[in-house]
């Protein structure tokens, strides 16, 4: 569970050990994506979104995409703070992209004005969920 009072280095690793779920989740859920992608062996990447609250109470949306060799995982963890609402995309050992709930506001008024801020949040990672790896 994420608290306010966390510091960065904390919710990162917070995040770190709760991925784990998330990774159960999406293979139990998107086995027959990846397995019939690997048979068929089209050309290509095919990209799925989806969300998740694990048992810790930590909220995700993800993204997967699947090629014919490679299956990738994109998990972007979200929380609120007095502050407003943060996220925090993870690599299970790597680096972490961490947005600023002023960075969310910014891109929800410059891309979709009529959006609550996690609608745009979840089409941001849609859409760019290789650029916060980079």
């Amino acid at each position: 569970m994420i608290i306010a009072s966390m510091s960065l280095a904390e919710v990162a690793a917070a995040l770190r050990k709760d991925v784990a779920h998330l990774q159960r989740y999406v293979a139990q859920q998107h086995w027959t994506t990846e397995d019939s992608r690997r048979k068929n062996g089209g050309k290509g990447v095919v990209v799925e979104s989806g969300e998740y609250t694990s048992p810790d109470r930590i909220q995700w949306h993800y993204v997967l995409t699947f090629a014919s060799r490679k299956t990738t995982l994109y998990p972007l963890a979200w929380y609120f703070t007095q502050e407003g609402i943060h996220a925090m995309q993870v690599d299970a050992a790597g680096p972490a992209t961490y947005l600023k709930p002023h960075v969310l506001d910014r891109y929800r008024l410059r891309y979709y004005k009529d959006a609550q801020v996690l609608d745009a949040l979840a089409h941001m990672h849609t859409r760019n969920y290789d650029k916060a790896c980079e």
